[in-house]
């Protein structure tokens, strides 16, 4: 297993995601606008995100191993994050290379995570930091990752994660997902958090 090495300090280069727009005017994720997480199976709300045309993403869950409650949102979206609580794991059915913040309920700094399953090629994580409404560089990339593989990631900026890819499993892809076909050979993942990052 890899161990993400900080390298650098806050940035935005083109190769990383955006600014997070699922923030209040004064930078802060708005977790007193948040609900409780819809827990799934199936994915639900920010956290199921693609259309019959996606032949290619990620079915798993996220773990809270925080002992603290997270805002979990997707990136862009421009809408309320969902809370997590400590201990509870939430569903999660993404296009690929879709990015999701997770922020401790009420801070301004947390973890971005970025799951990726090529058209070709294995699977693979992008983990950032995320302070003040911006994502912090650098990039921290996972290996590729096999069936069965995992990554652990411990960085002040990022936080301290653990990636699994779990085996393919057509009938759990359609479980999480809510839909058939297209998702059958999707990658599965689980994410456990357990510490998310300080942000830039």
């Amino acid at each position: 297993m890899a161990t993400g090495l900080l390298l650098a300090g806050c940035g935005a280069s083109g190769s990383t995601p955006p600014p997070v727009e699922s923030a209040s005017q004064s930078g802060e994720v708005a977790a007193n606008e948040a609900s409780d997480c819809s827990l799934g199976p199936p994915a639900q709300g920010q956290l199921r995100e693609f259309t019959e045309r996606d032949n290619d993403g990620v079915v798993g869950s996220i773990y809270n191993e925080t002992g603290s409650t997270l805002a979990i949102g997707q990136f862009r979206k421009g809408k309320a994050p969902c809370l997590l609580g400590p201990g509870q794991r939430i569903a999660f059915a993404l296009r690929s290379y879709t990015p999701i913040y997770v922020i401790p309920a009420g801070d301004r700094g947390g973890t971005l995570v970025t799951l990726d399953d090529p058209i070709i090629d294995y699977p693979r994580v992008f983990l950032n930091g995320y302070g003040d409404s911006m994502y912090c560089d650098p990039t921290l990339t996972s290996p590729d990752l096999g069936e069965g593989e995992s990554w652990d990631s411990d960085t002040r900026m990022s936080g301290k994660l653990q990636i699994q890819r779990l085996d393919d499993d057509e009938d759990v892809a359609r479980q999480w997902s809510g839909s058939s076909g297209h998702v059958d050979d999707w990658a599965r993942m689980d994410v456990r958090i357990y510490r998310a990052g300080e942000g830039c």
